[in-house]
């Protein structure tokens, strides 16, 4: 009886991704759709720009573990166990950060 609760609980987590993945489908294929001809080109240095602040969000990410070794190394080891689960939330939300700003301000702007 629990195996059955169990493969049943599965069923609707799976049934409720498929189904904001469904949900989400439309706006998806929408942000696809081509610009209006009044938006025109971008300019080379507007994407030149955009991909560097992707690359500054990457770098800043890459280097707070190091930072926060850093600051920790003089300290208890309580603060370096906080600052090691505050870098688990930290680095990958620079990553996305870094990576939506670039979606929506420059790759996906209309």
């Amino acid at each position: 009886m629990h195996a059955k609760t169990i493969s049943s609980s599965v069923r609707g987590l799976g049934g409720a991704i498929v189904s904001l993945a469904a949900l989400a489908a439309p706006s998806a294929a929408w942000a696809m759709q081509k610009c209006p001809e009044e938006f025109g080109p971008k300019p080379e240095w507007f994407m030149a720009l955009g991909l560097a602040m992707l690359i500054v969000f990457a770098i800043v990410g890459a280097v707070l573990p190091w930072l926060a070794w850093r600051c920790s190394k003089t300290h208890r080891v309580w603060r370096w166990v906080w600052l090691a689960l505050a870098l688990v939330v930290a680095m990958p939300a620079t990553w996305m950060l870094g990576l939506l700003l670039y979606l929506t301000v420059f790759v996906l702007p209309c």
